[in-house]
């Protein structure tokens, strides 16, 4: 098999083609192999360990993967995997509970037949659940639920693969949701962060790209927080991410060729993409129905992403060369994310970032300045986060995550002139 970026090279970014169509096979695979573990066979986690997955959850999420597939069928390797999901999958999206809440909720129509429109849009079709959609969608109480904006994005596209008439809202959600609003760099939390890769996805679906959207600071948005999550090890988030340079077919600079090779290293070394929650502990080698159960919960929607991502790679077909950039960088900059990096080898990044060549490494300059940066303010040394950004002259002035961390200090500067 072969492998994605050789080290020491940027050249070629996009994996080979076996390779992307292997990996999704496998993700196809270990999706049903989830679906008749947890649901059809029901070894189901107790409900109130941290790792439980609701089904419906599994359900709607492996239906979008069989969504993206559907663009890949001609590979028959794919195609038989994708059929052999599908037959899984079909009787548990369109079972008689599905309809159940679809009749008794019709707020949440679609998000109980997410599946459903999935399969059918995939060519797994079947009109009589449609008439009963359709007559829940009908009702009055069918916009009673209150969302966010990307989430009647995905309300839209739903809409939009499962009737070839319906013209959609995009150009009233879009200017409403986190594509043209920045989320912030540094939060805590993961939501915006979700906000971003799920827009982007339902956004730019079979287009390519995401009309009346900046997409240069789009893309500084992503990119910043593709940075962040391949240090914090979150390669879910980070899957998700790198699925936007394919869908809106924008080439590559080093940063993302580099987090990509990343994961399929990781990913070949490991067996799998790890989840951020992954906990060795928990995987008994003497009970394997109940192995089975914690790293299907834990590790499916990871392998998921790899499917998507692997996707979104192949249906994209432009092997366009990775974009360098000829700049130089402040060597008293430079020195200090040096030290900042010797002592870091045991993350899986640092330790591939090291068998780079030299030149390959200077190209990561601004990957190393973003994670120095990020650090330090999730520590709260605003003293080191002041003078990195004082070092980071004319090249990194214009970065959105340079424009929040001067955001956040004028903040705290105004909070040490309050007395109290």
């Amino acid at each position: 098999m072969k492998e994605a970026v050789s080290a020491g090279s940027f050249d070629s970014y996009k994996p080979d083609e076996q390779l992307l169509i292997d990996r999704l096979v496998h993700a196809l695979t270990f999706a049903k192999s989830v679906v008749q573990h947890l649901l059809i066979e029901g070894h189901s986690a107790p409900e109130d360990a941290p790792w439980y997955v609701r089904p419906e959850k599994i359900i709607a999420e492996t239906a979008f993967l069989i969504a993206f597939t559907k663009a890949n069928k001609f590979y028959s390797a794919v195609r038989y995997a994708l059929n052999d999901l599908a037959e899984a999958l079909i009787p548990l999206a369109r079972s008689k509970s599905m309809l159940l809440n679809i009749s008794l909720k019709p707020g949440l129509a679609l998000d109980y037949a997410h599946a459903h429109i999935c399969l059918h849009y995939a060519g797994y079709p079947d009109e009589k659940f449609d008439k009963i959609v359709i007559a829940a969608l009908q009702s009055m109480a069918s916009d009673a639920v209150e969302r966010t904006p990307y989430r009647m994005l995905e309300r839209e596209w739903l809409r939009s693969i499962w009737k070839d008439d319906y013209e959609g809202n995009l150009k009233l959600w879009i200017p409403l949701s986190c594509l043209k609003h920045p989320v912030d760099l540094f939060s805590d939390n993961t939501d915006g962060a979700y906000a971003i890769t799920h827009a982007v996805m339902y956004a730019s679906f079979g287009r390519g790209e995401i009309p009346d959207v900046d997409v240069d600071e789009l893309f500084q948005i992503i990119e910043t927080l593709l940075i962040r999550y391949m240090d914090e090890q979150n390669y879910d988030i980070a899957g998700e991410l790198l699925m936007a340079w394919p869908l809106l077919q924008r080439a590559m600079d080093p940063i993302a060729a580099f987090a990509l090779d990343c994961l399929f290293k990781i990913e070949a070394k490991v067996g799998f993409l790890p989840s951020p929650g992954l906990d060795t502990s928990m995987l008994d080698p003497d009970d394997q129905i109940a192995r089975r159960t914690y790293i299907y919960n834990i590790n499916y929607h990871t392998a998921l992403v790899m499917g998507l991502l692997c996707n979104c790679l192949l249906t994209n077909t432009d092997r366009k060369d990775v974009i360098i950039k000829n700049a130089e960088y402040p060597n008293e900059l430079k020195n200090i994310l040096i030290k900042e990096f010797h002592f870091k080898a045991h993350l899986h990044w640092v330790e591939l970032f090291m068998l780079l060549d030299k030149s390959y490494q200077e190209q990561l300059v601004p990957w190393l300045y973003q994670v120095c940066l990020i650090r330090r303010i999730k520590e709260k040394k605003y003293g080191s986060v002041k003078k990195i950004l004082e070092l980071s002259g004319n090249e990194f002035d214009k970065l959105v995550v340079n424009q929040q961390a001067y955001e956040l200090l004028q903040r705290l500067a105004g909070i040490a002139d309050i007395k109290g």
